[in-house]
């Protein structure tokens, strides 16, 4: 299976199935619609969009903005005014987002329906074990922490929204084929959302976690393991000033200057720091250097707002190399990693696999890979 690869909404372009606002709202829209149509006309000579398409099909708003961008030579501030009117009227965003209740925004990438989603999951299944196995003969253990959307796990706040069914299995199906070929892979979904009633586990305005969300996750994944060197080491939590975060998803809000008026206010991220906790003594002149976990995965674990990786080391009692690059996805990540020649030089004792549930069957772009894949069996 090819992969195109990445983190960005941009690179994803299957239509997602949503609900559409109820049918009362129609006339309103048709007399809008008409009103800005004729204004349009009227102000720049257009013509209408090819076939008159209908606005509920969503076309008309497409035709008026190329118009705007071909025929105006301030197109920015008219797609300003655009994303205003459709925001005010309708609460929508741009293409890449979902405007729920009380300020919280979803990616439409959880909301994505791929006709050919159970091959590409079985590939994807595939992967998972032939990198199980290889590390398995290098003497290393390996776990997927496969997050859950956050649409699954917050779905209180998506108003007109609703998960969709086709996706609602997903995660579930996806634990299941990797229990029958014995990968370990614990269940998150329960864990987050036992936790939601006490804190926060996602950020309202952005795709990821909050940091309580990643130790959760982190706390998840210790219990389910056992490997050399877990718990050797104590760490403790430094907490350090919290931060206005503005969250990946308001991009997809083009406010312009009502952006502070009319948008979500900002989340509130505290940055953690995990140090050692006393004791323990230093590395000698000649001991060995080692890191007994690697973790390799995509933004979730290698922002550090989150700090996943300060979480792991302090529910593993280990150390833990990041690995993680942001905006590749995880499967050209974990390549890459099988690739470097740190792990031939300081292997580690376990691998943990951050995979986010909604990369599941989306197709990668491993150009480049090719050896690697066919050394794991994986060859075209």
């Amino acid at each position: 299976m090819g992969p195109t690869d990445g983190d960005s909404a941009e690179e994803f372009t299957a239509a997602p199935h949503l609900n559409s606002a109820p049918m009362s709202q129609w006339p309103g829209v048709f007399m809008v619609g008409f009103l800005v149509l004729g204004f349009a006309m009227a102000v720049m000579g257009s013509t209408r969009p090819d076939g008159g398409e209908s606005i509920i099909k969503g076309k008309w708003a497409v035709a008026f903005e190329n118009t705007l961008d071909e025929d105006i030579a301030v197109a920015e501030p008219s797609r300003a005014a655009w994303g205003i009117f459709e925001f005010g009227l309708f609460g929508n965003g741009r293409p890449g987002v979902l405007v729920g209740t009380d300020g919280w925004l979803y990616s439409d990438e959880e909301f994505k329906h791929f006709p050919g989603e159970a091959a590409e999951v079985a590939w994807k299944v595939s992967l998972i074990e032939a990198v199980r196995d290889d590390f398995k003969k290098r003497d290393i253990d390996l776990v997927v922490a496969l997050i859950p959307s956050k649409s699954r796990i917050c779905p209180e706040h998506l108003g007109r929204y609703h998960f969709p069914d086709y996706a609602d299995a997903r995660y579930s199906t996806v634990r299941s084929m990797l229990s029958d070929r014995g990968i370990a892979a614990p269940d998150l979904v329960g864990p987050l959302v036992a936790e939601k009633p006490s804190q926060a586990v996602f950020l309202r305005t952005d795709t990821h976690w909050t940091s309580r969300g990643a130790e959760v996750v982190a706390e998840s994944l210790a219990a389910s393991v056992d490997f050399e060197g877990k718990g050797d080491s104590a760490f403790k939590v430094e907490a350090g000033e919290p931060l206005s975060h503005k969250g990946d998803l308001v991009k997809f809000l083009p406010l312009g200057p009502l952006q502070a008026s009319w948008g979500p206010a900002n989340d509130d991220v505290v940055l953690r720091q995990v140090v050692a906790d006393g004791g323990g003594g230093g590395l000698g002149l000649f001991d060995e250097v080692t890191i007994p976990v690697a973790l390799v995965g995509t933004s979730y674990s290698e922002q550090t707002n989150w700090g996943f990786r300060e979480s792991l080391k302090l529910h593993m009692g280990a150390d833990v190399l990041d690995a993680a690059v942001e905006g590749r996805g995880p499967v050209v990540v974990m390549l890459d990693y099988l690739e470097n020649k740190a792990l031939e030089q300081t292997p580690p004792k376990l691998v943990v696999w951050e995979i986010p549930e909604r990369f599941m069957p989306v197709v990668y772009d491993t150009k480049g890979h090719e050896a690697t894949l066919e050394r794991l069996g994986l060859g075209d």
